[in-house]
């Protein structure tokens, strides 16, 4: 790799990550990696998403469980991707359908494509319980094929 290269130049307790994908090429994620704070709250997230039912398989027995009552109600903002025939209405029905269960929108990406699109967006902050209402409506739209994927957009700024 050439030191040109930024990856080469990540230096100390931060961590670089070069992500490829088809709806936005090349992308960088640069932060803290190591050291007390940023290794535990990476820890602790992945241990109450795994429990809570995201980030992969629920633990046994906890499927779709919240860690606590307090996580239900609490807001976040939300990455979303849903995979849906690309025809006409179809994005005018998932914008309805989130708005209906109060979930706004704050960018949303929906790169070309033949007969299916995938439909990228960042949600405003919302409710998990608002969230996953929306989402399972989607999900029951004719339109839609699969699963919509679903990631808690942590922020310390959200509550």
């Amino acid at each position: 790799m050439p030191l040109s290269n930024l990856l080469a130049n990540v230096r100390g307790v931060t961590n670089a990550v070069e992500v490829t994908s088809r709806a936005l090429g090349k992308s960088l994620y640069i932060g803290a990696g190591a050291g007390a704070m940023p290794t535990a709250n990476s820890v602790l997230s992945d241990i109450l998403d795994i429990a809570g039912g995201e980030g992969g398989r629920p633990l046994a027995g906890h499927a779709g469980c919240a860690v606590s009552g307090q996580r239900q109600s609490s807001s976040s903002a939300y990455y979303v991707r849903i995979q849906a025939d690309d025809k006409t209405g179809v994005l005018a029905r998932l914008t309805e359908v989130l708005a209906n269960e109060g979930v706004g929108i704050d960018s949303l990406l929906q790169p070309e494509a033949g007969s299916e699109a995938s439909i990228v967006l960042i949600t405003h902050l919302a409710s998990e319980a608002s969230i996953r209402q929306a989402l399972d409506l989607i999900e029951s739209l004719p339109e839609v094929r699969g699963a919509v994927s679903l990631m808690r957009i942590h922020d310390d700024e959200s509550s």
